[in-house]
């Protein structure tokens, strides 16, 4: 049997579609390469902010020993003034600590819902490219794309 015109239309149709599956293909790896290259940044700067994380826990620490060197110190203070200057120098450190605390939190807060969202976006990427590519390896099929 001799090819005719209409092979040649469904080749030339079946190579058009090929092209546009890989270019569609190259296309969605260029954008999971670029995923997974924010991702790594998220990586890094997740470093970075536990690092931040680690410095504020550590101040918190040094905070807190002030406060009980301060509560010591005010236990031997006989006077109503020495005594009075602790306890606001004590108000003043504690305001800190809670402050510093707060930060952390809303640091941690960022950092976790950051990492979720590049998370699920690069999930999801990754489930279209594989489906993709499933879909463009089955010639079998015979279907149109």
């Amino acid at each position: 049997m001799k090819p005719g015109k209409g092979s040649y239309l469904l080749f030339r149709r079946w190579t058009t579609k090929v092209k546009e599956l890989r270019q569609t293909i190259a296309s969605l790896n260029n954008k999971q390469m670029s995923l997974r290259a924010s991702f790594r940044k998220l990586k890094e700067k997740t470093g970075e902010m536990d690092e931040k994380v680690r410095f504020l826990a550590a101040e918190f620490g040094l905070v807190q020993s002030v406060q009980e060197n301060a509560n010591l110190r005010s236990r031997i203070v006989q006077s109503p003034d020495k005594l009075q200057r602790a306890l606001e120098e004590k108000k003043s450190v504690r305001e800190e600590v809670k402050n510093a605390e707060r930060s952390a939190m809303q640091i941690v807060q960022e950092k976790t819902s950051i990492l979720e969202i590049y998370t699920k976006v690069l999930s999801y990427f990754e489930e279209n490219v594989k489906a993709l590519c499933s879909n463009a390896s089955d010639p079998r099929t015979g279907k149109l794309f």
